[in-house]
Formats: C-alpha cells, sequence, structure tokens
C-alpha cells in the first residue's frame, strides 16, 4: 500500500479494483471483485463502486488501497503510512485487521511516524535514521520516549504557542455554503472568525465537508455566504495562500526542479515587471538554508527529495509570499517527527508575526500541538467537541 495512491481519477472505484484484480488474474472478460466487496464488508467499509475516485475524500481513496492489497493474498503485506488521514475509529479498526492477518500466518511491515499506533500493533520495532538502521527490538521492551529518541536523535523541545488578545483584521466567515464536486452541499451554513496571529484548527472524520471549506477558503471553490479578510477585502483571491493535503497531486511539478517549485507564486511577489535570474537563484538559496530544505542541489529533481523535504519546499514558497491568512489541510501528512517539528515550528512562527491561520487535520496530536483553539465538521456544520461531532454525524 502505497503512501501516495496508485489509483486511476478519472475510473469509478468498481474500474479501480477491477483494473486490479486483472493484474492479479488476467483472463478474459471483467473480473469478479468479490473478494475486495467481501474484505471491505469485513473491516466496516462501504465502497461507493459507482463514483469517480477524483470525487471521493482522501480517506475513502486510502481504503480502497488497503482492500486492493489485501485481495493479493499474499504472505507479506507492506503499508506506507496507511492510517494518515483515517479517523480514529478507522485507525483502531485497521490494526485490529492487521493482528488478526499476523495470527493466521501472515508478515506485516508497516511504516510509519504515529508511535501510538506502532507500539498498539507491532510484534518488533526497528527504526531508521538517515537511511541506517539504529535499532531493532521487540515491542515489549521499549517505550514511545526510547523510539522517539532513537528516530530524531534527541526528543525535539515541546513547542510553545502564545495566544493573541487582537482582533485587528479578523477573518470573519458568514453562513458559508460550499457545493462537492458531486453537486451535494458538503459545508452547510458554517460561521466562523479567526484573529490575526491565531491558529484555528479544525478536526474532525475526514469527508465531512473540510476539504470543501478550506478550498472555499483559499478561493478555489465557488461558495455562498460572505468571506471578510483583512483590511476589509472581501475577494479571498488576494490574502491567501493554500497548503494542500495532496502535494504530489496539488501541492507540486514533479517534473520541475525544487528551484522551479520555490518560485511557483512567489515570483510575483515583487511589482516589477523582471526579477533577475541570479535574485531568483539567491532568494532559493536562502529559503533552502532557513526552512532546512535537505537536497544536494536547488536544480535536482523534486520528485527525488523526501515528502517532508517536498512539504518543507511547499511551506517556503508560501510563507515567502508574505501571506495575511494561510489554509492548511493536513500539512503534515506521512511526515517523520523532526519534518513534522520543523512545519509545525514555521506555522507557529507565522501565526506570531501576525499571520491568521486555518489547519484542517484529521491528526489530533497536531492539532494538539499547533491549534490555540481547536473545531470539529460533522455533515458540513462546525462542532465544538469530537464527541459531539461523532453524535451529530449523518453520512
Amino acid at each position: 500500500v502505497h503512501q501516495h495512491f496508485m489509483l486511476v481519477p478519472a475510473l469509478i472505484v468498481r474500474e479501480n479494483l477491477q483494473l486490479s484484480a486483472s493484474i492479479r488474474a488476467p483472463g478474459v472478460g471483467l473480473p469478479s471483485i468479490e473478494s475486495e466487496i467481501r474484505i471491505a464488508a469485513e473491516l466496516g467499509w462501504k465502497l461507493p463502486l459507482e463514483t469517480l475516485i477524483r470525487d471521493l475524500s482522501v480517506g475513502m481513496q486510502q481504503r480502497i488501497e488497503i482492500v486492493k492489497a489485501l485481495a493479493e493474498d499474499k504472505p507479506v503485506l507492506v503499508l506506507d503510512e496507511p492510517t494518515a488521514v483515517l479517523s480514529p475509529a478507522e485507525i483502531e479498526d485497521l490494526m485490529d485487521r492487521l493482528k488478526n492477518l499476523r495470527d493466521t500466518g501472515k508478515t506485516i511491515i508497516l511504516i510509519a511516524h504515529k508511535l501510538a499506533e506502532v507500539m498498539s500493533v507491532a510484534d518488533q520495532i526497528t527504526v531508521l535514521r538517515n537511511g541506517k538502521v539504529v535499532a531493532s527490538e521487540p515491542a515489549h521492551s521499549v517505550d514511545i520516549e526510547q523510539v522517539a529518541t532513537w528516530m530524531v536523535g534527541e526528543l525535539p523541545s515541546e513547542l510553545e504557542k502564545r495566544s493573541t488578545d487582537s482582533h485587528d483584521g479578523t477573518i470573519v466567515l458568514e453562513n458559508i455554503f460550499v457545493a462537492a464536486d458531486r453537486r451535494y452541499e458538503a459545508v452547510r451554513g458554517v460561521s466562523l472568525s479567526i484573529n490575526r496571529g491565531e491558529i484555528v484548527g479544525i478536526g474532525g472524520v475526514d469527508g465531512n465537508g473540510q476539504v470543501e471549506l478550506a478550498e472555499a477558503v483559499a478561493g478555489i471553490r465557488p461558495f455562498r455566504g460572505k468571506m471578510t479578510f483583512p483590511g476589509g477585502k472581501h475577494n479571498p483571491y488576494e490574502s491567501v495562500v493554500y497548503i494542500p493535503q495532496d502535494r504530489h497531486r496539488n501541492g507540486l511539478a514533479l517534473q520541475m526542479s525544487v528551484f522551479e517549485n520555490l518560485l511557483i507564486g512567489a515570483a510575483g511577489r515583487e511589482k516589477r515587471g523582471f526579477i533577475p535570474l541570479s535574485q531568483l537563484r539567491s532568494d532559493a538559496t536562502d529559503w533552502i538554508e532557513k526552512y532546512d530544505v535537505r537536497t544536494s542541489s536547488m536544480d535536482d529533481p523534486i520528485r527525488t527529495l523526501s515528502g517532508g523535504n517536498q512539504q518543507k519546499v511547499i511551506v517556503a514558497r508560501i510563507l515567502e509570499q508574505k501571506p495575511e491568512v494561510i489554509v492548511a489541510v493536513n500539512p503534515t501528512r506521512g511526515l517523520d517527527v523532526r519534518a513534522t517539528l520543523d512545519v509545525h515550528r514555521k506555522l507557529i512562527e507565522a501565526a506570531e508575526s501576525g499571520v491568521a491561520i486555518l489547519v484542517f487535520s484529521t491528526d489530533m496530536d497536531e492539532l494538539n500541538a499547533i491549534a490555540y483553539r481547536t473545531l470539529f465538521m460533522s455533515s458540513g456544520a462546525l462542532r465544538e467537541s469530537f464527541t459531539e461531532a461523532l453524535s451529530g454525524e449523518t453520512n
């Protein structure tokens, strides 16, 4: 199961499963997907077989990838960050499934950075750092603190968040409605205010309108209602930058270099017609150092960088545009402990400089780490608590 999905966005779920099944068992005619449907049912997942992949939430796409892999019925199953966008209940279900598979004799390699999940399911824990094995021990003989120390070399200091009392330039969302790609109302009457210098977290089970609301605030999806931005502006295109949850599909030009990706959106930050190439390369050099992007050369294809360093490029690019508002969706999905800390620190520093930040995340640990206050989405509406959000679900 790949961290970045191996699905065909233009095909429906049924066709993606048939494509996978045809590779597994080539033959004449359309292959059966009864195994996939059965496995999904055992996991408690109902697959929307007639829906286009591109219209699904990231969480649902992840489930389809897991079902595809389990249908292979091979003795070894490798999962790369399979729980990055799943809810706590979905994660618990998956861990129980993995334990059952282990008990039937399968070997499972789980690549993960969420240590609580690792400790809940692993029999043996192996830690890689800088491409080398630094430790490998039975899970029962170590604790989370020890594993974290192996991963980063030393435990990072806890980030400090300074709350703001400023109401200058408050962002106000009033009675916002947003339609999903399939035309139903994914966001229903959301009202919210965010102050300068504040990080507001939006949590909840994936697929309850979070992405649609994020895209509306970022100015890339139509909405009904009213949005007011700093300086009395009503145009979200002028002051907002966006960190999408899928960096490969929406955040980067993978065929281009690190240098070229750093310039996307940033080259127009100055009001003159042309910027000397030497100045751009000088800026890129400074940003690579400032944001600790690990690359041998800014001219390397960005696809050769690790996920964490790719995300740092996106963060560098959007912060160097000096935005007034940042909208981020699962900004540290699939990153290791140190890369996650680096991204969190940069977002907190941006807030301390007066930027208003809206973070959508399915990771409660992330929201606890950086959000000054957190709300939760359920069926397109905001709730005060995660429990309330769960009890209020209707989908």
